[in-house]
């Protein structure tokens, strides 16, 4: 009897139950109120699931405390477990599944080497995955902070599609969006970015979440469409314009970056500043 509690205690202080039987494990979860027992990444370092994850034997906080799961199971993950929508937020791990048929707008990927979160605390607090991609730091979403005196807009001025696809804007509101420390991203920066994504970089670049991308480089392009100087929107969910920071040649005209679910170029053009597109800001 005396080995079989110290068995139980060693399984409750070091969270061992999936190297036991059902039964043992029922067992020790009812002895030792496990939910009172942290997990630790090392012998001294306790942390805890639900706001950390351990990684190299240190524990790390979560971006924002979202649980997550690599269990093969989907109906687990869509069911049972808080799911971001953020695609690029989450703790450190194994890749987890899209779930076929259940909330499209739902994915969650293991956050991966190199990976940052970025808390943007300004009006609304968003929290942005950061990756670095040929040299370059950037958000991996679209931006989503309301700028004042109406230059920037959810598309079709719905705010659901703001949370999945961020705002649109103005060039001039564009280029002073970003939070501090970030600005808009230039032609020299799309350059370097689809030199390094290389042949069919747009496929590497657009989301698998809500796009036909692959998420190689995981920049997680969303296609947010547009707004022309009427306030008509249009090409949600079919294509995606990002403005650069470089203006035009001729008067009133900047430079944008545009995908298409039709080809996986990633093609750069001309338009005027009033048009309302989506951003990326790259870190300074």
């Amino acid at each position: 009897m005396a080995v079989l509690f110290f068995m139980i205690i060693d399984v409750c202080k070091n969270r061992r139950f999936h190297k036991i039987g059902s039964s043992f494990c029922l067992l020790a979860l009812l002895l030792c109120g496990c939910a009172r027992v942290s997990d630790h990444c090392s012998d001294h370092k306790p942390f805890d699931r639900r706001s950390q994850f351990c990684h190299d034997g240190e524990p790390y906080l979560k971006c924002s405390g979202y649980k997550f799961d690599t269990t093969e199971n989907c109906d687990d993950i869509c069911d049972d477990w808080k799911i971001t929508t953020r695609a690029t937020c989450h703790a450190a791990g194994e890749k987890t599944r899209t779930c076929p048929g259940k909330h499209i707008d739902t994915v969650k990927i293991a956050q991966l080497t190199g990976h940052m979160c970025f808390t943007d605390e300004r009006g609304d607090t968003v929290l942005y995955g950061t990756v670095i991609i040929g040299g370059v730091k950037w958000m991996t979403e679209n931006l989503n902070y309301v700028t004042a005196n109406d230059s920037s807009w959810c598309y079709g001025n719905d705010l659901s599609n703001c949370k999945n696809y961020g705002r649109l804007y103005t060039w001039a509101a564009a280029r002073n969006a970003c939070p501090e420390q970030w600005r808009l991203s230039t032609n020299s920066d799309w350059e370097k970015l689809v030199a390094e994504a290389g042949g069919s970089a747009g496929a590497a670049l657009k989301s698998s979440a809500l796009w036909n991308g692959t998420d190689e480089l995981d920049f997680f392009a969303m296609p947010g469409g547009s707004r022309n100087n009427y306030d008509v929107f249009g090409d949600i969910g079919s294509l995606g314009y990002w403005w650069s920071g470089t203006e035009g040649s001729e008067d009133n005209t900047a430079y944008y970056w545009s995908m298409s679910s039709d080809i996986d170029d990633v093609n750069k053009f001309t338009a005027g500043k009033n048009r309302g597109f989506s951003v990326r800001c790259v870190q300074e």
